[in-house]
C-alpha cells in the first residue's frame, strides 16, 4: 500500500491549511449528524461539532457527518484526547450503508467493504477486515513509538480518489486509495464511556482544470464588442467613435449602375488598330456636320434624317445624280479650294471634306427664296419695319 507518491505532502492541503476558517453555518453543515448515530451517542446542544457517548459496556458505537463527499479536496479537523480512546478509537469514511454499532469491542470501522478506518489505538488501518488483512500506519513508524496527538487532521481525496492523515508537525502519507466513484462521509467509532470527540470542517478545493492560456482562469477573456480605433503616430489614445445614426424608417434605395464590363474591342491597341485601316479628319465634330447635312435633306425633300446614312468619305449615289444635272461652268461647283462639291478628294496635302448637295434639281432660290439686296422693295419695307421697330 505504501509508495514514494503516497508521502508527498499535497499542495492542496497546504493552500487550505493558509485559508480563513469557514463561515459558523458552513461548519454546522459539515458536523456530526444527530440523526445518523448509534443510540448510546448524542449531538451536545451547546456544541454541535462534538458528540458524547453514554457508558455502556461491551459496545462499539459510531457516528456519521452530516454529508457525503463524491469530489472535491476535503479537509477537517478531529480533536480526540489520548486518554479518552480505550481499546479501539477509529476514524475514517464510510458509505451511507455501513453499520453503526456492534456488540463487544472492535474497530467497527473497516471490517466490511462499505468504510475505511485508521485505528489511533493500534496505529493500524482497516478495510473489509474480514476478508483481508489489515496493515501498520504510519508506515515509517513502529507501532510502539508512535503517538497520535490528540488533534489530527483528515484529508479525503475524491479527484484521486484517496484517503491521508496529518498533524501540525508532519504529513503521514495515504492510508488508502481507489475510493473514486463513491459517496463517503466522515465517521467515528468509539468504545469509552463518557468520551466526547470534536469535529470541524476546514474548507474544500475543487479540482482545476489545465489551462495553456496565461491569464487568470477567474478573469474570463471575451471577445471585443469592435476593433479598437488605430492610434495614430501623434497622439497616444483614440476617442470612442461615434454611434451611427438611426436609420430612416421608410427609405428610397440608391440607385446604382451595374459594372461596366470592358469589351475585348475596347482595348487601346484594338483602338489604334482601328483608327489605322480608317482615314480620321482633324477635326471632330461629326455628330454635328451629321444634324446639319440631315437638316439640309430635309428642307431639300429628302428621306428624314433617321433614315438618311450619310458619309463624310464617300458620298451617296443620288448626288452623283445632281452632280450630272449642274453645268460644268457652274459657280457652285467650286466654292473654295478645300471644300469640293460632289468630287474625289484633291490631290493637295490639306485634308478635303464632302458637303453634301441637294437631292433634287431644285437651285436654293427656289427652295429658300431669293437673295436678299438693297434695292428690293420688299427687302426695304421689311428694313423700314425694323428701323421704326428698333
Amino acid at each position: 500500500m505504501s509508495g514514494m507518491d503516497d508521502l508527498l505532502r499535497p499542495e492542496r492541503f497546504d493552500r487550505i491549511m493558509h485559508m480563513p476558517p469557514p463561515a459558523q453555518y458552513i461548519q454546522e453543515q459539515h458536523s456530526w449528524n444527530p440523526e445518523d448515530r448509534s443510540l448510546n451517542i448524542f449531538v451536545k446542544d451547546e456544541d454541535k461539532f462534538t458528540f458524547h457517548r453514554h457508558p455502556v459496556a461491551q459496545s462499539t458505537d459510531c457516528i456519521r457527518g452530516k454529508l457525503g463527499y463524491s469530489r472535491g479536496f476535503h479537509v477537517w479537523q478531529i480533536e480526540w484526547p489520548e486518554r479518552q480512546r480505550g481499546t479501539h478509537a477509529v476514524v475514517g469514511v464510510a458509505t451511507k450503508t455501513a453499520p453503526l454499532h456492534a456488540t463487544g469491542y472492535t474497530a467497527l470501522i473497516g471490517t466490511t467493504n462499505e468504510s475505511y478506518g485508521w485505528d489511533i489505538t493500534r496505529r493500524e488501518c482497516h478495510h473489509d477486515s474480514k476478508n483481508t488483512m489489515t496493515w501498520r500506519y504510519p508506515f515509517g513508524n513502529s507501532r510502539d513509538v508512535y503517538h497520535v496527538p490528540d488533534k489530527f487532521y483528515c484529508i479525503l481525496d475524491m479527484d484521486e480518489g484517496y484517503m491521508a492523515f496529518a498533524t501540525d508537525e508532519e504529513y503521514l502519507g495515504v492510508a488508502f486509495r481507489n475510493l473514486k466513484g463513491k459517496t463517503l462521509f466522515p465517521i467515528v467509532a468509539a468504545v469509552w464511556g463518557h468520551c466526547e470527540i470534536s469535529m470541524r470542517y476546514l474548507g474544500s478545493l475543487e479540482r482545476e482544470l489545465i489551462s495553456f492560456d496565461s491569464s487568470p482562469p477567474s478573469t474570463p477573456r471575451r471577445p471585443p464588442l469592435r476593433p479598437p480605433l488605430p492610434l495614430s503616430s501623434s497622439t497616444s489614445h483614440h476617442y470612442p467613435r461615434r454611434p451611427s445614426p438611426p436609420r430612416p424608417l421608410f427609405h428610397s434605395p440608391i440607385y446604382k449602375p451595374p459594372p461596366r464590363s470592358r469589351h475585348p474591342t475596347d482595348s487601346p491597341a484594338a483602338l489604334m488598330a482601328a483608327a489605322a485601316q480608317s482615314p480620321v479628319l482633324p477635326f471632330s465634330p461629326f455628330s454635328d456636320l451629321a444634324k446639319i447635312f440631315s437638316f439640309y435633306d430635309l428642307q431639300a425633300g429628302g428621306a428624314s434624317s433617321s433614315s438618311s446614312s450619310y458619309s463624310l468619305f464617300e458620298p451617296p449615289a443620288e448626288w452623283h445624280k445632281f452632280e450630272e444635272e449642274i453645268p460644268k461652268d457652274s459657280p457652285r461647283r467650286s466654292i473654295d479650294s478645300c471644300i469640293i462639291l460632289d468630287e474625289t478628294p484633291c490631290a493637295s496635302s490639306s485634308p478635303s471634306l464632302y458637303l453634301p448637295a441637294p437631292p433634287s434639281g431644285k437651285a436654293p432660290n427656289d427652295l429658300f427664296g431669293p437673295p436678299l439686296t438693297p434695292g428690293d422693295s420688299k427687302n426695304q419695307e421689311d428694313l423700314d419695319i425694323g428701323t421704326s421697330i428698333l
